[in-house]
C-alpha cells in the first residue's frame, strides 16, 4: 500500500483511485505468478525425464567423488 500511495492524487477521491491501483496491481502479480507456474510445469516434464535423471545422478556422483579429495586434502 505504501508503494501505491505515491501514484494517488490527493485532490481527487481516494477510494476509486485506490481500487483502480489495487486492481492493476493484482492483475500484474497474477500474470507474473501465472508465468512462473507455466515455467514450472514445463520444467517438471523435463526434470522427470530419464535423460535428466541420469544426468543428475552422474552430476551428483562427480560432485561426491570430486569433493572427497578436496575434503581429504584440507583436513
Amino acid at each position: 500500500m505504501a508503494f501505491l500511495a505515491q501514484f494517488m492524487n490527493p485532490e481527487l477521491p481516494m477510494a476509486p483511485q485506490f481500487q483502480v491501483l489495487m486492481a492493476i496491481s493484482c492483475a500484474v502479480v497474477f500474470l507474473i505468478l501465472f508465468g512462473y507456474a507455466l515455467l514450472a510445469a514445463q520444467a517438471r516434464h523435463r526434470i522427470k525425464s530419464l535423460r535428466a535423471r541420469k544426468s543428475k545422478g552422474y552430476a551428483g556422483g562427480v560432485f561426491l567423488l570430486g569433493g572427497s579429495p578436496l575434503v581429504a586434502s584440507t583436513r
